[in-house]
């Protein structure tokens, strides 16, 4: 992981309208960020998919980071028990970019009904919270204007 103070949020756009604590300063004890952080978590059955998806995240500044595992799926699916192989993605991000975040896998996973649900971070290190914050503090959101060029 990098030096969570080589990311600040104007080597990214300029600052974000909301004020983002500075990873030292809360480090001292001096703030604490405000904004409540989370895990969010994704299943596929193809983990490439998962990391491609993952990069556009990262790269809309949707999330700070994350981690993709194989798991053992076994669930009831159209009246019967589906047991197989599938990848889950874990991102840390702000809990307040769920909604953004969930249209994101609405629009492009490839399951009818894809798992999105978050998971609270209800403790985490003062710089670990900061660092999470400051890489998601100005993500790109889509809006209907931006979208409208796009095929459906």
């Amino acid at each position: 992981m990098s030096d969570a103070s080589s990311a600040s949020p104007e080597t990214h756009g300029g600052p974000h309208p909301r004020a983002v604590a500075d990873p030292a300063a809360i480090e001292a004890g001096e703030t604490e960020p405000d904004e409540a952080i989370c895990e969010l978590c994704v299943t596929a059955d193809n983990p490439e998919w998962l990391a491609e998806f993952a990069r556009s995240l990262l790269e809309k500044r949707l999330v700070a980071c994350a981690n993709i595992f194989p798991i053992r799926s076994i669930y009831r699916w159209s009246a019967g028990i589906e047991d197989h192989m599938e990848a889950r993605a874990v991102f840390h991000t702000q809990s307040s970019l769920f909604k953004v975040i969930a249209g994101e896998v609405e629009r492009s996973h490839p399951y009818e009904l894809p798992a999105v649900f978050t998971l609270p971070i209800l403790e985490a290190s003062q710089a670990y919270r900061a660092w999470v914050i400051a890489e998601t503090a100005n993500p790109v959101v889509a809006t209907p204007a931006l979208d409208s060029g796009r095929q459906s």
